[in-house]
C-alpha cells in the first residue's frame, strides 16, 4: 500500500499526516495538528509575516509507513493514533477537487484537503472512489 503526505481541515484546525488508500478505506495518520485559523491569516497576509504564520500552521513530521502495512495494521494505528481518521468506503460521499473546494465528504461532513491532492494520490484515488461508486469531481 502507498502512502501519501497530505493536510486535513476541520475548519479550525489542520492535521498533517499521511493518507494510505486501502481496500476498506482510506486511512489518515496524523502526526501532528496546527491552526486552520493560522494558517489562513498567513494565507491573507503578504510578506513575511504570511510565510512565518503559514509556517506555524504547517509543523510536523510526516514520517514514512512501512510498505508491508496491514489493513489490520492501519485501523489499529488510526484508533490509537491522536486525530487520526478511518474514511470508511461506504461512508464516503464525495472526493472533490476543483479552484474552490477540496474536500472529502465523509459521514455527513465535509473533511478540507487546503493542499489538495498530489497527482500520484489523485492517480490512486481516482479509480479506488469510481470502484466504489463514490462521487469523484475535478480528477
Amino acid at each position: 500500500m502507498n502512502s501519501y503526505d497530505i493536510k486535513l481541515s476541520n475548519g479550525v484546525k489542520t492535521y498533517l499526516g499521511k493518507l494510505v488508500v486501502a481496500d476498506e478505506a482510506l486511512y489518515f495518520l496524523c502526526s501532528s495538528t496546527g491552526s486552520a485559523i493560522l494558517e489562513g491569516v498567513g494565507i491573507g497576509v503578504r510578506g513575511a509575516v504570511g510565510v512565518l504564520m503559514k509556517a506555524l500552521a504547517d509543523k510536523g513530521d510526516f514520517g514514512q509507513i512501512p510498505s508491508d502495512i496491514t489493513e489490520n495494521d492501519l485501523k489499529k494505528a488510526a484508533n490509537e493514533i491522536p486525530n487520526s481518521l478511518i474514511f470508511e468506503a461506504q461512508k464516503i460521499e464525495k472526493i472533490q477537487q476543483n479552484w474552490a473546494l477540496r474536500m472529502i465528504k465523509w459521514n455527513g461532513q465535509k473533511i478540507g484537503v487546503p493542499s489538495g491532492f498530489s497527482k500520484d494520490l489523485k492517480k490512486e484515488l481516482g479509480p479506488w472512489a469510481k470502484k466504489r461508486n463514490i462521487t469523484v469531481k475535478g480528477f
